[in-house]
This record gives structure tokens, C-alpha cells and sequence, in this order.
């Protein structure tokens, strides 16, 4: 029989390792991109004129919501890392309002102890799930968002919990220019198998975006990652009023994440695609969303 010491002691072993991308990313899996625009855009997209889809980019981006609608996403990465992403969107008591349920998992995780073996003590998995909710307020002739976001990641019988604030804010200074700043993940979080909280590394940024009739909209932003440093990211967008191309890349330390997404609208209907690449460890992401406005 495994004490309960010893499969803490393999959790914590495979959190260090290679064995899972979701246990290796910790609380960092909650900046995976939500949606195919955020994954194209690859972290730019701070003063982007309103667009709901950047939400986890910019708080501030809830007020490009315009009508009430829900949609699904779905994630894929890293081999054998999921995620399903559900949102309701509309007006509460004259506010903007976006409410995000999040899960993230990881199945077939090899649970082995101190002597080697063949074949794995069993197989567990892990999962983090969270709840964001966030609304908007003007604020000094410009457009306040405020999230908030309880999270809960398990694996095996161990736990975690965590909460978080992220605001940001935007304003169009022309019909060609717009500019933005947000800060994200201002919170604690468990470590698992313990119940001390620890603050979560935290991102804060900066962006403008520029718009000309001949390429489109071009956004640079700059981000601050308390986990990483400095990391530089530019965005661009280009379509009419049933299909936009979006692409995106972003400089983290020596290596550079590309993307690239499209996205129709037909009537009430939107759907939207993105994939992304970094190196070869990291899989190729990609992401499908649709929605439909009521």
C-alpha cells in the first residue's frame, strides 16, 4: 500500500518534470488562451478596439459587448492537454457583463513510485477549472474592466484553490488609433497537497493599436510577466463584416510564438479557428469557438 506521504511526494515529482504539461504549468494554465482570437493574436491585443473575444487580454475589452449571446470553445495543446471554455455575455443592469466557466485536463497521467517498474502504479489525472466574471465602468473618459476569477485544480486526492483580480483599461483617442493597459492576476493560490497560499506571478502591459484602410488593424503591445520578464507582442487583423485573418506573433526569451486564426460571422452566428506554434515540445495548439447571439 502507497502512504499518502509517498503519492504526495510523486505528485510533487511529476509537477517538476516533464510528465504533464498541465501539472508543469501549475496556476500558469489559467493565461491559456479562452478564445481563437487570443490564441491569434498571441497575447497582443491590450488596445484593441473592443472585442469580447480579448477579455482575458484586456478586462476592458467586455465593452465591445453589444447584444446577449453564449458560446463554446474548445482547446487543444501539449499532446494530451484540454479545454472546454463556456461564456454568456450581455447587459446586467446596464453594465457589460461576460461570465467564463473554464476546464482544463489532462488524462493518462503514469503514477510510478521509488523503484522502477514496468508498467505504472495506475494512471490519475489532473484538472483545473475556473469561474470569471467580469463587468465594465467608464473611467476617465475611457473604458474600465474588472475580472474576477476563483479557480480549482485537482490531481488525484490533492487540491488546490485560487483567486484572483485582473483589471484594464482602454480608450479610442481617433478613429485610427486606440491604446489600452491592463495588469492581470493580482491573487493567491494554493500549492497542491497544501493549504498555504502563495501570491501568483502576476502580467501587466500596454498596447495601441493603429487602423488604415490599406492593411488593416496592427497592434504592438509590451507585457511585463513576473514569471518570464519582458515579453513583446504584435497583433494584426484584417477582413470585412463576415470574415476577418488574424495573426499574431510574440518574443518570449529566445523563442518567438507564432499564430494565425480566421473567423466568420453569418447573421446571429460566429464561429472562429486558431493554431499557433512555438517549437516542436510545445505541440501546436489550436482552438474552435462558436457563439450565437440572441
Amino acid at each position: 500500500m502507497i502512504s499518502r506521504r509517498a503519492i504526495h511526494g510523486v505528485v510533487l515529482l511529476l509537477a517538476v518534470t516533464s510528465a504533464g504539461p498541465l501539472l508543469a504549468l501549475g496556476w500558469r494554465a489559467s493565461l491559456l488562451a479562452t478564445s481563437p482570437a487570443a490564441l491569434a493574436f498571441a497575447g497582443g491585443g491590450i488596445g484593441w478596439w473592443p472585442k469580447p473575444a480579448l477579455i482575458d487580454i484586456n478586462p476592458a475589452h467586455v465593452w465591445g459587448i453589444d447584444s446577449e449571446s453564449v458560446g463554446y470553445g474548445h482547446l487543444r495543446m501539449f499532446g494530451d492537454l484540454r479545454g472546454s471554455v463556456v461564456t454568456w455575455q450581455g447587459r446586467y443592469r446596464g453594465s457589460p457583463t461576460q461570465l467564463r466557466l473554464r476546464t482544463l485536463s489532462e488524462d493518462g497521467i503514469e503514477l510510478r513510485g521509488d523503484i522502477p517498474t514496468t508498467e505504472p502504479l495506475g494512471l490519475i489525472s489532473a484538472r483545473l477549472m475556473s469561474a470569471t466574471i467580469t463587468r465594465g465602468r467608464r473611467l476617465l473618459g475611457g473604458q474600465l474592466g474588472i475580472s474576477v476569477t476563483g479557480a480549482y485544480q485537482r490531481i488525484y486526492y490533492f487540491d488546490a484553490r485560487g483567486l484572483w483580480l485582473s483589471a484594464g483599461w482602454s480608450r479610442q483617442l481617433s478613429d485610427r488609433l486606440s491604446w489600452g493597459a491592463a495588469i492581470t492576476r493580482i491573487g493567491l493560490g494554493e500549492a497542491l497537497g497544501s493549504t498555504t497560499f502563495s501570491t501568483l506571478p502576476w502580467k501587466a502591459g500596454a498596447g495601441a493599436v493603429l487602423f488604415s484602410p490599406l492593411f488593416g488593424r496592427l497592434g504592438i503591445d509590451v507585457n511585463y510577466d513576473a514569471g518570464i520578464g519582458a515579453v513583446p507582442a504584435v497583433a494584426w487583423e484584417s477582413g470585412g463584416d463576415i470574415w476577418v485573418v488574424q495573426a499574431g506573433v510574440q518574443a518570449v526569451g529566445d523563442e518567438y510564438r507564432l499564430a494565425f486564426g480566421i473567423g466568420i460571422e453569418l447573421e446571429n452566428w460566429s464561429a472562429g479557428y486558431a493554431l499557433s506554434y512555438q517549437n516542436s515540445a510545445l505541440g501546436l495548439p489550436q482552438m474552435f469557438q462558436a457563439s450565437r447571439k440572441f
